[in-house]
């Protein structure tokens, strides 16, 4: 991806080629030049994936390969907006650059994530 060879561990999230025999990303921290979008692209295929923030952040440490993707996604995201974001992304990309969207979702999102509440002593205090 950026020319440094990197020892990988078992939990790092690897984008591959399809046959699985070369890292084109690491999920969450750095995509490869191959898969860059630039003047020439003519086909974009939009995969929206969210890996676990402490994940990123583990693996970043691990590799020392700290970037603007593993801040940003080392934070965390909400799954919840995943469909919304990828919408998004295909209506900006119609917008500004034409072409034709093809029809269809894959959706592997295993359910929804139970909500933690929280209590604030003050809300439990009578006043």
């Amino acid at each position: 991806m950026d020319g440094i060879e990197r020892t990988l561990e078992p939990g790092i999230c690897v984008i591959s080629d399809g046959d699985g025999s070369r890292a084109l990303g690491i999920g969450g921290i750095m995509g490869g030049a191959e898969t860059e979008i630039s003047f020439s692209t003519k086909n974009i295929f939009a995969r929206v994936r969210l890996v676990r923030p402490h994940r990123i952040r583990r693996a970043a440490r691990n590799l020392k390969l700290h970037t603007e993707a593993s801040t940003r996604f080392g934070r965390g995201a909400d799954p919840e907006m995943a469909e919304l974001a990828s919408r998004r992304c295909a209506e900006l990309i119609l917008e500004l650059a034409g072409g034709e969207l093809l029809a269809g979702v894959v959706d592997v999102y295993p359910g929804r994530v139970r909500r933690k509440k929280l209590s604030s002593p003050a809300a439990n205090s009578s006043a």
